[in-house]
């Protein structure tokens, strides 16, 4: 199915399909996907449905609200206004992938509510709200950087999550103030010669696939895209 919304079209699942191989715990549930007074919802619940994979029957408990933008960008200002959904075992996401490959990837933001609702018990590190970049690189290894302050209580209030991606730096922000910054050249480059989809996504964390529950959906109030050269 395909939503308009902010301005943009957006497919209610992956653009390769409506179910992660190895994740097949949830799938890409278009009525996990609502737009109300144009502010956008994405909300998890029990559905199951069957699919085929590999020529092998595969049951799928859980229907998740994501949505796949159908425009392709390159450098430029992505933002989002958004709150997290509150509940147990919950994995919202904010993140761009290339229109044909994996990876690179860059993950504005990632968010992991635990048993905690994103509560570390950190004083330094209060929330688990994370960026995250995939590369070639390194053996396509990902490089995490946790956010630690500056981020009011992402489920209990409207946070704004930014990413200035240049062709000399990625900048990651919260609420307009910078929280992580990229620049090695062999990575930049290699993200320069890519067009990217971005992804929003609800799902439940594989650690608490039997053990997770949501009490409210994932809910952005817009998205922006201004485009650089």
């Amino acid at each position: 199915m395909i939503i308009d919304w902010s301005g943009y079209k957006w497919l209610t699942r992956e653009r390769w399909g409506i179910i992660h191989p190895e994740k097949s715990y949830n799938w890409y549930d278009p009525s996990c996907v609502k737009v109300l007074d144009g502010t956008l919802n994405l909300d998890i619940k029990y559905n199951p449905k069957s699919f085929f994979i590999d020529n092998k029957q595969i049951h799928s408990l859980y229907g998740t609200g994501l949505v796949c933008c159908q425009t392709d960008f390159g450098f430029g200002t992505f933002e989002i206004r958004a709150k997290l959904p509150q509940g147990k075992g919950l994995w919202p996401a904010f993140w761009l992938y290339p229109v044909d490959s994996w990876p690179p990837e860059i993950d504005v933001f990632e968010g992991y509510s635990g048993k905690r609702n994103y509560k570390t018990g950190c004083f330094f590190k209060p929330y688990n709200v994370e960026s995250c970049t995939h590369s070639k690189i390194g053996a396509w290894q990902p490089v995490r950087k946790s956010w630690f302050w500056q981020l009011p209580n992402p489920c209990e209030n409207f946070n704004t999550y930014t990413l200035n991606w240049y062709a000399d730096e990625l900048t990651f922000l919260i609420n307009g103030k910078v929280v992580r910054r990229i620049t090695n050249k062999e990575t930049l480059k290699e993200l320069a010669d890519y067009k990217m989809r971005v992804v929003i996504n609800n799902h439940i964390d594989g650690m608490f696939v039997d053990n997770f529950n949501i009490k409210s959906p994932f809910i952005i109030e817009y998205f922006t895209q201004i485009s650089r050269k």
